[in-house]
C-alpha cells in the first residue's frame, strides 16, 4: 500500500474507532439512576372554580428512578408529593385545600406515584401505567409522556386528567358550599439528574394496584 493510501486507511480506521468509542460511551451513560431536581421541575394543575378556569401547583416533591433506553421495560420511578405544599394563589384557599375534606395533609402528608410500566410509542413518546395514591385511595393511571435525554438529564413531560372525587377530595359539608369542578388536569415537567449507584429496592419495587373509588 502506497503512502497516501496508507494514510487514508489509518485516518478512516481512527475515525471509526473514535465513533465506536463515542457510541459505546453514549449507551453506557444512558443507562443510569436518576434523582428529580424540583427546582428545574414543575407540577401544575388546572381546575374549574365557580365556573372559571383556575390554576395551582405543588411546590415540594421528590422522585427517583432508573431509565435505560436499551431496557425500557425495566424503567422504575417513584414520585412523592408533599400535599401541604399546594399553592392556589390565595392563602385561605391553599390552607383549605390541606384540610380534612381535601388532602388532609396532617394525616396524609404525601401523595405517592409509582410507575408500573413504560412502553415506547416512537419519536420520544412513551405510554405509562402507574398507581397514584392520595390519602387512602389508589388508582391506576395511564397517560402518554415525552421523554428526552439532554446532557445527562432525563426530562419527562405530560398531562393527565383525574376526577378529584375518586380520591375523596372535596367531600364534606363545608366543601358542598364551594363550587369546584370534578375534573382536574395535571401538567408535569419532571427533570432528573443522573447519579451513580442504585436507587435501592424500595424505589424499584412495583406497587400493588389499589381498589380505586369505594
Amino acid at each position: 500500500m502506497t503512502g497516501p493510501r496508507r494514510g487514508l486507511a489509518r485516518t478512516a480506521f481512527l475515525a471509526a474507532s473514535l465513533l465506536t468509542v463515542a457510541f459505546l460511551s453514549e449507551r453506557n451513560a444512558a443507562a443510569a439512576d436518576f434523582v428529580a431536581d424540583p427546582a428545574a421541575s414543575a407540577l401544575d394543575f388546572v381546575y374549574e372554580r365557580a365556573g372559571n378556569p383556575a390554576e395551582g401547583r405543588f411546590l415540594r416533591f421528590s422522585g427517583a428512578g432508573r431509565f435505560d433506553p436499551e431496557a425500557v421495560q425495566a424503567t422504575t420511578l417513584r414520585l412523592q408529593i408533599e400535599t401541604a405544599s399546594i399553592e392556589l394563589g390565595n392563602r385561605l384557599e391553599s390552607a383549605f385545600a390541606t384540610s380534612v375534606e381535601w388532602f388532609d395533609s396532617k394525616t396524609y402528608p404525601v401523595a405517592d406515584y409509582r410507575l408500573l410500566s413504560l412502553s415506547p410509542l416512537g419519536d420520544g413518546r412513551y405510554d405509562t401505567r402507574g398507581v397514584l395514591r392520595i390519602k387512602e385511595r389508589s388508582m391506576l393511571i395511564q397517560t402518554p409522556i415525552r421523554l428526552a435525554m439532554e446532557n445527562g438529564r432525563a426530562i419527562a413531560e405530560g398531562a393527565l386528567s383525574i376526577d378529584r372525587r375518586a380520591f375523596g377530595l372535596g367531600i364534606g359539608p363545608i366543601s358542598a358550599f364551594v363550587t369546584i369542578g370534578d375534573r382536574v388536569e395535571v401538567r408535569f415537567r419532571l427533570v432528573a439528574d443522573a447519579r451513580p449507584g442504585s436507587i435501592g429496592a424500595e424505589g424499584e419495587a412495583n406497587p400493588t394496584v389499589g381498589q380505586g373509588v369505594d
